[in-house]
């Protein structure tokens, strides 16, 4: 019987390595699982500091073409718009003037030659001797 206790001692021993380096060899498997996933979250955090530092580069280059567009590049347009507008108005109303002119030039004409019909009228029935 003693012997039996004994054995069964022995076993339960082993038993109780076999637990205790199966329960080390999951720990180590976690550690190492734990650092793999603790490598690829620092790569994805070195990621997300470079796409931080990216995203705030291109708030910046966005802030400075906002800048640039609206300080520098519109007024300069504008005052490109402003003269072509200019030119062109100035064009219009020479072409309505010419119209105008070339009107008036025909009323002139018709009003003189009938005038000068009328007068022609009456002065064809006088007769001087």
């Amino acid at each position: 019987r003693q012997q039996n206790s004994q054995r069964t001692r022995t076993a339960v021993k082993l038993q109780a390595f076999a637990r205790m380096t199966l329960a080390q060899w999951r720990v180590d498997r976690m550690h190492k699982a734990a650092m793999v996933i603790q490598s690829v979250l620092g790569q994805v955090a070195w990621l997300s500091r470079l796409d931080r530092l990216h995203s705030a580069a291109l708030q910046i280059q966005t802030y400075w073409r906002m800048y640039r567009q609206k300080k520098l590049l519109h007024p300069e347009r504008l005052k490109r718009l402003h003269g072509s507008q200019a030119v062109v108005r100035g064009l219009i109303l020479r072409v309505r003037q010419r119209i105008r002119i070339r009107a008036a030039k025909i009323i002139q004409q018709r009003y003189r030659l009938a005038k000068h019909r009328r007068w022609m009228r009456v002065t064809k029935w006088l007769r001087l001797p």
